[in-house]
């Protein structure tokens, strides 16, 4: 019972592992595109990034590669987070 237990934790924590892996590198891949696009990134945006998962990076990202701007990006951060 006990080594089933294990098992099971085991698995949690590798699925765990490779979701956060994954939104580690959906933000670096949207910290790149930002930065290239628009200069600096702001705090609240960099806040966002390492905070998220990689389903709301994805979202951002499909966002920011035709946002007009760093504020549009921002503006649209914000109304994400007041939907959560």
């Amino acid at each position: 019972m006990f080594l089933e237990n294990v098992a099971k934790w085991k698995d949690v924590y590798i699925q765990e592992g490779e979701e956060r892996g994954e939104a580690i590198a959906c933000g670096r891949l949207l910290q790149i595109l930002l930065e290239d696009r628009f200069g600096t990134i702001p705090e609240v945006v960099n806040s966002f990034i390492v905070s998220s998962d990689s389903e709301s990076l994805t979202s951002l990202f499909r966002f920011a590669s035709k946002a007009p701007s760093m504020q549009a990006i921002t503006d649209h951060i914000k109304g994400m987070q007041a939907l959560s």
